[in-house]
């Protein structure tokens, strides 16, 4: 019989087993349980005994219990096969003894569906099409409470007449465990950890939850050793006589939560077409050393979100590692985002984000912190097809580390290769401590580093000596903290490099300067020399030839000077450079730091005099003789008539020395 227009207005804003009035937890810290049931408007008037079934229910469940273990177990209790509601209609499935209040006899519903009980209509199909019995179910913690036990909300281990069939033919796709207040807290074991699961969607054909959500939120779970276990599944379609299968889309959404052992995820579903892990806004605070994770994901999974958590006091930080599984021959690729988390550890071997497997995997916006490891550590034979990490705030000894691995799992290679692991590494910030560029950073052409400390190789070189990278237009060559660079010195053409001093240490006369693991700013300043022009200016009667038409301070030049037949030279001069002269008559001279014009000078010989020869040594000119060069005091020129001149004036020289002489005897 249907119900009233009015009726089904209240049920649908929501139709529950709570007594009004219920206590607060006790002062000493003790609390309890209380469950709200939403039942869906459609089946409440549907009239399937929808009145005095959920009357039954409430009788049930309207109590405060003193245990999460208690409050599922009375739940459950609602769909079995075996408790105190009996019905004797026959005419739509509802004739059952001595069940719970919200049980159907499948076999009975199935029976009713020909033309001469009902109809056209399958009552099973007409059931599950009016959206099952309870659509929510949220179990309310107040104050501290054991859990009790291992508890699967959901799960019903009794089968309808033997034949296999789940009495609960319609899942309950929203179910929730939320505390009340800021002091809602679950205790355990206190060794082995804590078991919370849901079963959220699945079931039969026509009542198919196609999608449920498990929530656990606002709770803090007291245990500080073993696990915390919280995980969702589904399942697929319950054989009804068809073929048909279905896969249900599964979430686990863990809220506002406090740890302080390791949450641990896994889930053996591996038929659901989605798996999916959401842990937001937890806090987890560990301590004792035999817990190493703050969360730990294993099982198959098709999504991992970890975001807005804060973790400290751990030796490790969190290990994804979801399986990859396939259904109905469709693979199940895991996407895993981690972002917006402070996470601390410290563990020499290991990171604050362990990633073991995954396909689609993101690390932005998260602080990080390893006391002696790595931010990132990849486990051997990790495989994602893409990495993204980018956006984080990380202070470790290591930015990113491999594992040494073994022959059979190999640490991981990001070379580049179609069909190889990629990596990419975004806008990072660094502490200084960070080394930065270790395996398998270092020598990957896909890692671009940026957002990291940058220092400065200022490098002061002369005209004549370019350098390579280039400099910025403040002479220094940025380099990211915990980079190799090599500095190169090019001398153009003309110039060398006589020293190199690297932050005030000479070098040497080197053309290149290594720096590894650039953990600060460094000065290099170069010295160079430029090559200096010799000239030649000559008049006619002769050749002069030079061993370099360029030279450096300090080398040797030679000058080779022949005269012409009917020629001899005259005079060889350099400026203010001392010019010696050879065994074989050449000449030569170290050359200045400046250029040096050679003038040379030749002159005509009369046909009695050889010719083609060059003056002895004595008659080169030296510097300041007569304004042209310093000179021997022998003249310049060759005249016969000068040099007689010059003898007469040295004998009335002698003459007079003798005279004076013979005054004094």
């Amino acid at each position: 019989m249907k119900r009233g227009a009015g009726a089904v207005l209240a049920l649908m804003l929501a139709v529950t087993c709570l007594a009004l009035g219920a206590r607060p937890a006790l002062a000493d810290g003790t609390g309890y349980v209380t469950v709200e049931i939403t039942y869906n408007p459609e089946w409440a008037s549907s009239g399937y005994e929808a009145d005095a079934r959920m009357e039954a229910a409430k009788k049930v469940m309207n109590k405060q219990f003193s245990s999460l273990y208690d409050a599922v177990l009375a739940y459950n209790t609602l769909f079995t096969a075996t408790g105190d509601y009996s019905s004797a209609d026959q005419t739509n499935g509802c004739h059952v003894e001595n069940a719970g209040p919200l049980y159907y006899n499948v076999t009975h519903l199935m029976q009713l569906g020909g033309e001469g009980n009902g109809g056209d209509v399958h009552h099973e199909e007409k059931l599950g099409r009016e959206n099952n019995t309870v659509s929510k179910v949220v179990f309310q913690i107040h104050g501290t409470v054991p859990l009790g036990g291992a508890v699967t909300i959901g799960s019903s281990p009794v089968k309808d007449g033997g034949h296999g069939i789940p009495e609960n033919i319609c899942p309950v796709t929203d179910v929730q465990v939320v505390g009340v207040g800021d002091d809602a807290r679950i205790s355990g074991t206190g060794v082995e950890g804590m078991w919370l699961s849901a079963r959220v969607a699945g079931k039969r054909e026509y009542s198919f939850g196609e999608k449920g959500v498990f929530t656990v939120k606002n709770i803090e779970f007291t245990d500080t050793m073993g696990s915390t276990k919280i995980s969702a599944d589904g399942t697929t379609l319950v054989n009804s006589g068809t073929s048909v299968t279905k896969h249900a889309d599964v979430e686990t959404v863990i809220d506002g939560c406090t740890f302080h052992n390791q949450l641990y995820s896994y889930v053996n579903d591996n038929t659901a077409a989605r798996q999916a892990k959401t842990i937001t806004n937890c806090t987890f605070e560990g301590g004792d050393p035999s817990v190493s994770y703050a969360f730990f994901a294993q099982g198959q999974c098709t999504e991992i979100t970890f975001s807005g958590n804060t973790v400290s006091g751990y030796p490790r930080g969190i290990n994804v590692q979801p399986e990859m599984k396939t259904y109905d021959g469709a693979a199940r690729q895991p996407v895993i985002t981690i972002s917006d988390n402070s996470i601390s550890c410290d563990h020499p071997t290991r990171g604050a984000i362990q990633l073991t497997t995954g396909y689609e995997v993101t690390v932005t916006g998260n602080t990080i912190v390893n006391g002696s490891g790595a931010a990132i550590w990849f486990y051997p034979g990790y495989d994602a097809a893409s990495t993204l990490i980018e956006d984080n705030d990380i202070d470790a000894a290591f930015f990113i580390m491999n594992s040494d691995g073994t022959a059979e799992n190999p640490p991981i290679e990001f070379n580049g290769e179609e069909g190889s692991p990629q990596l990419v590494i975004g806008d990072n910030t660094f502490s200084a401590r960070t080394n930065i560029y270790e395996s398998p950073v270092k020598d990957n052409e896909d890692a671009v580093v940026s957002g990291a400390p940058v220092y400065a190789l200022s490098v002061d070189v002369p005209e004549g000596i370019s350098v390579e990278p280039g400099l910025q237009a403040d002479g220094t060559i940025p380099v990211v903290r915990g980079a190799d660079q090599t500095v190169s010195l090019v001398a153009a053409e003309g110039w060398r490099i006589t020293d190199v001093k690297v932050d005030g240490v000479s070098k040497g006369a080197v053309s290149e300067v290594a720096f590894e693991d650039v953990r600060e700013a460094h000065q290099v300043q170069v010295t160079a020399q430029r090559q200096h022009a010799v000239s030649v200016e000559q008049g006619k009667g002769g050749t002069v030839s030079v061993s370099a038409e360029a030279a450096f301070a300090g080398e040797k030049v030679s000058v080779t000077v022949k005269a012409d037949d009917g020629y001899r030279l005259v005079s060889i001069s350099a400026g203010d450079v001392e010019l010696s002269q050879g065994a074989d008559g050449t000449y030569a001279f170290e050359m200045p730091d400046v250029d040096v014009t050679l003038k040379v000078a030749f002159e005509a010989v009369d046909a009695q005099e050889p010719s083609g020869e060059q003056k002895p040594a004595g008659d080169v000119q030296k510097p300041g003789a007569d304004g042209q060069g310093k000179g021997t005091g022998l003249p310049a020129t060759g005249d016969p008539g000068s040099l007689a001149a010059a003898a007469l004036s040295a004998v009335g020289a002698v003459l007079a020395a003798g005279g004076a002489l013979l005054r004094r005897r």
